[in-house]
């Protein structure tokens, strides 16, 4: 009796222990950036040490570059590899993250160069769910666009989504090349705009 009673037992502790472990895999205790990465696959670019942390006024690449320059590690999902002249964003969407947003006392002001633009739609941009407008079609020179410093919330966050009106496949042209392109982006820059 003594037997199937220890056997009962641990058995129940067993099946605890498996339930225990199921529960902290399924939620485990990790970092923003790490559950973003590895759990959630929603950063695309392993963003290192430094996270998503922004620093104002810092000029980052999405190309590949001679790697001096400061490469942009803060890509969401939709964007695909870098080449020399920049990164295509992948699809309909393509997203940036910042987080967090130091304090600041005036609105932000998002600077970009296109190197490339292959949709016959427009993209909008949009912080935080909100529109901001639609990308200036100028090429090879930086453009920008107002983020009001009303978007940034609490938890001094930004995300920054790119939403293609109608990316192409190149491959429907005769092309080889069956990605689905929307716009090419070399740099990027987020800044507080500068007092009058």
């Amino acid at each position: 009796m003594k037997k199937k009673v220890a056997a009962y037992f641990l058995s129940a502790v067993l099946v605890f222990g498996y339930f225990a472990i199921l529960w902290w895999a399924r939620t485990p205790e990790v970092s923003d950036v790490y559950r973003m990465y590895f759990i959630d696959h929603s950063l695309s670019v392993w963003p290192g040490d430094t996270g998503l942390n922004c620093e104002l006024g810092i000029t980052e690449y999405l190309g590949t570059h001679s790697g001096e320059e400061k490469m942009a590690l803060r890509l969401g999902r939709g964007w695909y590899d870098a080449e020399d002249e920049g990164r295509w964003t992948k699809g309909g969407e393509a997203v940036l993250f910042y987080d967090p947003i130091p304090e600041i006392s005036r609105d932000l002001i998002f600077t970009y160069t296109i190197t490339n633009w292959i949709s016959d739609g427009e993209i909008e941009i949009l912080a935080n769910g909100i529109s901001l407008g639609t990308l200036s079609r100028e090429m090879d020179q930086p453009s920008s666009l107002k983020i009001p410093r009303e978007i940034i919330g609490e938890d001094r966050r930004l995300e920054l989504v790119f939403s293609i009106e109608r990316p192409v496949r190149p491959s429907d042209f005769g092309s080889s090349d069956a990605r689905e392109l929307g716009v090419m982006i070399d740099s990027i820059q987020l800044d507080e705009e500068k007092a009058e």
